[in-house]
């Protein structure tokens, strides 16, 4: 219902979810740090991006930074 109310009144008629959690690398980086090594969690790093895969949006810093905050909300995609 959610998603039919966000189609009916979003100027882009399309809604996305919020950009909190992703899979993100893990940090620190270091020497003994496997560096394709992905972990679902919060942002918490200006370095944490996930592309969406599958027709799903991006999540992490830049997603969360515009306003695109809480994974639970649902938001008028751009």
């Amino acid at each position: 219902k959610l998603n039919a109310l966000g189609e009916a009144y979003c100027v882009s008629k399309k809604t996305r979810r919020g950009g909190t959690f992703g899979d993100f690398k893990l940090e620190p980086e270091g020497n003994d740090t496997n560096q394709s090594e992905k972990n679902y969690e919060i942002v918490d790093s200006s370095k944490d991006e996930a592309s969406g895969t599958g027709g799903s949006p991006s999540a992490g810093y830049t997603a969360f930074m515009s306003g695109f905050r809480w994974t639970h909300h649902l938001y008028c995609d751009e």
